[in-house]
């Protein structure tokens, strides 16, 4: 491990802290034209078709929502490792490392595609070619429906569930980012980070699980190769003034009732209890196994 002294242009310190076999370079290509049974991954064509066209149209730049901040921290403790804590939308950015998207692949064949532009380290404007890409995915699930039984004809109503996406791709060194913002018939609005790419991993001597017998910071994923543990944080930033800047969010919680007065035979009930959040850290969501808002 070498420690530069970049105003020197430098080497001030090298440590040789052990000798590790380099992993194999064998059965390593990730490329689809060279995979073999049982990993080939090529499958049969398929497609969706919109004879009349999409259902949208695009005006302009209306609404804008973007990834603020992401953030990497490695778990190993180690002297070569315990540094490598990354911010990969404030140091490296998520827009100056999207990647032009490819047609029928990263995206369907009824997509949109949008050019992006962006500001470089000298302050010149740089483009993007094909950087967005919008488009309405239908995967056969119901919105919503209703068999009518009860009155002659049986009426039946069934809504596909049809969304809006609007997809980039960042590529931040071996990692691929695949954002996904899905605008629902619902009003609601799902977004999806998908992680792709390489994983980083460390050389070690070790070339089997049942020889290690220390805290190696990951997984052995293959001879000599160990898969560091780490996590990703993404926080996303969205301006929602809906019918102007003058609203609230109000978070429902549910909240048992116990009857006490013997007004039902029942002992318990539940009810909706209103809260409108005063300050950012108000609008805070708890998910997971406890109970949520």
């Amino acid at each position: 491990m070498a420690t530069v002294d970049l105003d020197k242009m430098k080497i001030v310190q090298y440590h040789d802290h052990l000798m590790i076999p380099v992993p194999k370079g064998e059965d390593t290509d990730y490329r689809e034209s060279v995979q073999n049974p049982p990993f080939d991954t090529r499958i049969k064509s398929m497609t969706m078709l919109q004879p009349d066209g999409p259902s949208f149209t695009i005006d302009g730049n209306n609404v804008r929502g973007y990834i603020s901040e992401m953030f990497v921290p490695y778990q190993d403790l180690s002297e070569e490792w315990y540094f490598r804590t990354f911010l990969d939308a404030g140091e490296f950015g998520v827009g100056i490392c999207a990647v032009p998207l490819q047609p029928h692949t990263d995206c369907p064949p009824n997509a949109v595609f949008l050019d992006g532009y962006y500001t470089t380290r000298d302050g010149t404007p740089a483009k993007t070619s094909n950087v967005f890409c919008v488009f309405e995915r239908y995967a056969g699930d119901i919105m919503w429906r209703h068999s009518e039984t009860i009155l002659p004809g049986d009426t039946v109503e069934v809504r596909p569930d049809v969304t809006l996406v609007v997809r980039m791709v960042s590529t931040v060194a071996n990692y691929d980012y695949i954002i996904d913002w899905e605008f629902k018939q619902s009003g609601s609005i799902k977004i999806t980070a998908s992680l792709s790419g390489i994983l980083a991993v460390k050389a070690s001597a070790y070339t089997h699980k049942d020889q290690i017998q220390e805290e190696v910071y990951g997984t052995i994923v293959a001879e000599n190769t160990i898969g560091s543990c780490h996590s990703h944080f993404l926080s996303f930033h969205l301006d929602l003034d809906i019918d102007g800047d003058a609203n609230s969010l109000k978070k429902a919680h549910l909240q048992a009732v116990r009857v006490t007065n013997g007004s039902s035979p029942r002992k318990s009930h539940w009810t909706v209890v209103d809260e409108v959040a005063k300050m950012e850290s108000g609008c805070q969501n708890s998910t997971g196994l406890g109970g949520s808002d």
